[in-house]
């Protein structure tokens, strides 16, 4: 769903308040999670832009603008931006670490109790804010969610074509249909 006007608004006095120019704003919408358009650009306007990036766009901007003395006004019934999202993290959080335990579990030669530190790391290596200041993490804990976004769909993409290869069928998350055909070939070709 498209941001409303009134969340359009709300995105340009954050983006001020944080003390961002275009660029920052560009960058900060990107993290967020915002829709290209077809000419490969972020924009507010655009339609694809889902209810999730504004939440998390606004969490940014709060912390931006707190480092200048800033305030941006929670939604009512909230303590701040950053609430709203971690409220919604954590639901992607455990879905990751019980993803993790499955596979340990399953294959516990190629995914090992400690070795979720390692994933995180490598999947956050290149992130930084707007303002250039690095985001890279080896906590979960310490992830925005944008970051466990991508953590949770590399996370899934590796332990499905780790599983699929061997044979098992994961009890945590969904397979592709792709996916789901290639499990059958194999486990065809064990029985």
């Amino acid at each position: 769903m498209a941001w409303t006007d009134r969340q359009q608004r709300c995105a340009i006095a954050a983006a001020s308040k944080a003390g961002w120019n275009d660029m920052q704003r560009y960058i900060a919408m990107r993290h967020a999670g915002c829709a290209k358009t077809q000419s490969g650009q972020v924009s507010l306007k655009n339609p694809k832009n889902p209810h999730k990036a504004f939440e998390q766009y606004m969490a940014i901007a709060e912390s931006a603008a707190a480092l200048n003395g800033q305030e941006i006004f929670p939604p009512q019934g909230k303590t701040s931006w950053s609430a709203v999202v971690k409220g919604e993290s954590s639901r992607t959080l455990r879905l990751i670490e019980s993803i993790w335990a499955e596979g340990c579990t399953k294959l516990n030669r190629k995914f090992v109790k400690g070795g979720l530190e390692g994933f995180v790391e490598r999947m956050t290596s290149k992130d930084s804010t707007p303002c250039g200041i690095s985001l890279a993490t080896n906590t979960l804990g310490h992830c925005d969610s944008a970051q466990l976004y991508r953590i949770l769909e590399g996370l899934k993409a590796w332990v499905a074509r780790e599983f699929v290869e061997h044979g098992i069928a994961p009890t945590t998350f969904q397979l592709t249909q792709v996916q789901e055909k290639r499990l059958k070939q194999i486990q065809a070709r064990f029985n």
